[in-house]
């Protein structure tokens, strides 16, 4: 079940449209797709579970805008964002769920208040992306050392015990070295979300 946008754009004109050969292989295409999708399915599916109240329902939609999105990647200019193209899709497609299951009573939402939680969800979701995007090249940007220290204290498992024990030093000491290097890490990713203006 999925949204007619034959009277609503989504995305750019595909090249068929302007009359020109589609650019990609099939094999490239689905190459493309499938690298955007794996960016960016975490974020569409909170997207979607923003705007949905439960879980199964949610599930199905963003199950339904993958299914889209394939259909009509041809569409998509991959110089933009994969992300509000695919939240612009989605939010169709709940549209499209709202009024052909009403009977399951899916949101009590209006289509105009949906409108305006599905454009802070794509905010929300675009500014944790940038933070998240900020933190890595800033941790990239550490020393090894500092890096090793860090990806040890904050990975699956980690602790101050594991990273004293990896740099060979006592914990207080770590703590320090984290301390500072947290610090660090603040200053250059609020340098970094400056340049790129959020």
């Amino acid at each position: 079940m999925h949204g007619d946008y034959s009277k609503q754009s989504v995305g750019n004109s595909s090249d068929e449209a302007r009359g020109e050969p589609p650019l990609l292989s099939e094999r490239n295409r689905g190459e493309l797709f499938l690298a955007f999708h794996a960016q960016n399915h975490n974020r569409i599916s909170a997207f979607v579970h923003a705007l949905v109240p439960t879980w199964q329902d949610a599930e199905e939609i963003v199950q339904d805008t993958l299914v889209v999105l394939w259909r009509k990647f041809d569409e998509f200019d991959p110089k933009t964002s994969f992300f509000a193209w695919a939240a612009k899709v989605a939010q169709y497609e709940v549209l499209t769920y709202r009024r052909t299951a009403g009977k399951r009573k899916l949101t009590v939402l209006d289509d105009e208040t949906l409108e305006a939680v599905a454009l802070t969800a794509v905010n929300q979701l675009d500014d944790i992306e940038l933070y998240r995007e900020s933190l890595e090249h800033c941790i990239a940007k550490l020393s090894r050392r500092d890096r090793e220290l860090v990806l040890t204290r904050y990975g699956d498992g980690g602790s101050v015990q594991s990273a004293a024990d990896t740099v060979h030093r006592t914990t207080g000491h770590v703590q320090r070295l984290l301390r500072k290097i947290r610090s660090a890490l603040m200053r250059c990713i609020h340098l970094r979300l400056s340049e790129l203006g959020a």
